[in-house]
């Protein structure tokens, strides 16, 4: 039997967004790093600041989540401490 691959999937304004892979930071429980795909197609693995709500990508380039729909869906898994 081969072994199951489960993605976490949602449907955001008609595109299809996954959570490819991902892993919270241990030193800022707020960051992580994710590997999602959008329609289909991969996206790098970049790094999600979950308070500044921004998107780091490997180039250094940073983007905001209103430009960008998978950062809102990334940080859905985070609810803040306090």
């Amino acid at each position: 039997m081969a072994p199951a691959s489960a993605q976490f999937c949602r449907q955001v304004d008609g595109h299809r967004i996954c959570i490819l892979k991902i892993e919270r930071s241990a030193k800022n429980y707020w960051q992580y790093q994710a590997m999602v795909s959008t329609d289909g197609i991969e996206r790098p693995t970049a790094s999600y600041d979950c308070r500044d709500r921004s998107i780091t990508e490997p180039d250094g380039n940073m983007s905001l989540f209103r430009s960008r729909k998978d950062g809102d869906l990334v940080c859905s898994l985070y609810r803040a401490r306090g």
